[in-house]
């Protein structure tokens, strides 16, 4: 097991490395022949397509797969655009977690941080959890969504302002706000509904 982290770790050091020296460095005819497209005239998606990263939480028992159609490096910051986002979460034993699908993100490639905006989907299971936007800290065990929470399993949904998580998603705090509260509702159209 140890070598398999540090094989896929080898591999994330070896991908960001060549992203950041293809991106800092460019060869001199390039950069002052004519008719090359200043920076701010490329289009999104210019730089990379089919990317795939993998992050893991702090003890490597949580991995996403990280695949998205295209990369940018956003002007020339350490900060790269990925759009589309798909993450598939995955036990250190390999067993499917959740599917997440999103808009685009973004990582910061000094702090770990990794900012997803949405509409952000997840699917574990039976359940679907939507938000506007997830942010979490590579290496971290928790995540953070935002954005107006909506949960739907084939009981009950869940409404609230924010979400705070475990990586598995297996301990999940729904918050509502000062002005609404996190709601729950049964879906047999019973009289159980209450706020939370």
């Amino acid at each position: 097991m140890k070598n398999k982290t540090i094989l896929i770790l080898t591999g994330i050091i070896v991908i960001i490395t060549g992203i950041y020296l293809s991106l800092r460095y460019q060869p001199g005819h390039l950069q002052d022949g004519p008719g090359v497209l200043e920076e701010e005239q490329l289009e999104p998606g210019d730089q990379f397509k089919n990317v795939q990263l993998v992050f893991f939480n702090s003890d490597a028992s949580v991995s996403w797969h990280l695949e998205s159609g295209s990369i940018n490096n956003l002007a020339r910051q350490r900060v790269l655009e990925l759009f589309p986002v798909n993450i598939t979460a995955l036990t250190a034993e390999e067993e499917l977690l959740y599917n997440l699908h999103a808009l685009n993100s973004l990582y910061d490639l000094d702090s770990g941080q990794i900012q997803i905006a949405g509409p952000v989907e997840i699917i574990k299971d039976e359940l679907s959890f939507q938000a506007a936007n997830i942010s979490w800290q590579d290496g971290g065990d928790f995540l953070l969504a935002t954005g107006g929470i909506y949960v739907d399993s084939p009981d009950f949904i869940i409404e609230g302002e924010s979400l705070e998580s475990d990586l598995t998603l297996n301990r999940v705090t729904i918050k509502g706000s000062v002005e609404k509260q996190a709601h729950f509702t049964w879906k047999d159209g019973s009289d159980q509904d209450k706020d939370l």
